[in-house]
């Protein structure tokens, strides 16, 4: 999705992806464009889970902001750049 000003829209959108009628919900499936759309905008894909590995957790697209307890690090996670896939603990680290 492209909002038509980028970060001037703001909730909660929880969604699954099928990519064709009879597909199954996807969980590598980036909603919002690379240009600031949905920065404010809690984002979350039905399809991933909230506990995982961190090898997992680096398996698929995630939305920005989204976060994870990964169970490899014993901490929770946040992404803040979804195109690169940056994650971060509460402290700002990158993991």
């Amino acid at each position: 999705m492209k909002e038509e000003i980028p970060g001037s829209w703001c909730g909660t959108i929880q969604f699954t992806a099928q990519t064709a009628w009879c597909d199954i919900n996807k969980e590598d499936f980036k909603i919002w464009e690379s240009d600031g759309s949905g920065c404010k905008i809690r984002t979350v894909n039905s399809c991933h889970k909230t506990i995982c590995t961190t090898k997992e957790r680096l398996s698929y697209y995630p939305p920005l902001g989204q976060e994870i307890f990964d169970t490899d690090l014993n901490k929770k996670v946040i992404c803040i750049n979804p195109d690169e896939k940056t994650w971060v603990d509460c402290m700002g680290n990158r993991v």
